[in-house]
C-alpha cells in the first residue's frame, strides 16, 4: 500500500504538469510559423486561411472572410470543431486596460455541439485584444493551446472561423 500511494505522489504530478499541458514560457508559436499571417507592431494580422497551429495541442485552421453586405459594426468569431473531435473546447476573448484584463467574451464546443459564434462589436474594441484557444486536458482541467494579439483594425468587418481538425 505504501508504494501505491508513493508512486500517486510521483505519477500524479507528472500527469498534471506534463500530460496536455500549455506551452512553457517561450515555448508558444513564433508568429512566423503562422501560414497567410503577418505580425505587425505584435498584433497578428490573419488573412484568407491556413494553418494556425499544428502541434502537441493538435491542428487549427483559420478562415477569415468578410461579413455579408459589408457589415463594418462587428467581428464575428466562430469557433468549430471536426465531428470526431468530442471534448470540450473554448475562444475566449480578452481586453486590457492599464493592468486590469478583462474576458469579454467565451464560446465553447462541447458534447454535441460543433459550431459555436460571437459577435464582438465595434463599439467595446480596443486597438488590440488577446485571443486565446482552450481545450479539455487531462482530470478535466482546461488547458490552453494558443494565444494571439488581434487587432480592431484588422478584424472588424470579418468573420474569423477557427476549426479544430485533430486534438
Amino acid at each position: 500500500m505504501k508504494r501505491v500511494i508513493a508512486s500517486l505522489f510521483v505519477a500524479v504530478p507528472l500527469l498534471v504538469s506534463g500530460c496536455n499541458t500549455g506551452p512553457l514560457e517561450g515555448e508558444e508559436l513564433a508568429p512566423e510559423a503562422l501560414e497567410v499571417a503577418e505580425v505587425a507592431q505584435g498584433v497578428i494580422v490573419l488573412q484568407g486561411q491556413g494553418v494556425l497551429f499544428d502541434n502537441s495541442h493538435g491542428r487549427v485552421s483559420y478562415t477569415v472572410e468578410d461579413l455579408p453586405n459589408g457589415d463594418k459594426t462587428k467581428a464575428r468569431f466562430v469557433l468549430q470543431a471536426a465531428s470526431h473531435l468530442t471534448w470540450w473546447k473554448s475562444l475566449d476573448i480578452f481586453t486590457t486596460t492599464g493592468s486590469s484584463t478583462v474576458q469579454v467574451a467565451r464560446i465553447e464546443t462541447k458534447d454535441s455541439r460543433r459550431e459555436v459564434y460571437v459577435d464582438y462589436a465595434s463599439g467595446q474594441m480596443q486597438d488590440s485584444y488577446r485571443v486565446e484557444l482552450w481545450k479539455a486536458g487531462a482530470f478535466n482541467v482546461g488547458v490552453k493551446a494558443f494565444t494571439m494579439e488581434l487587432g480592431r483594425a484588422t478584424t472588424e468587418g470579418k468573420k474569423l472561423t477557427f476549426r479544430w481538425e485533430r486534438d
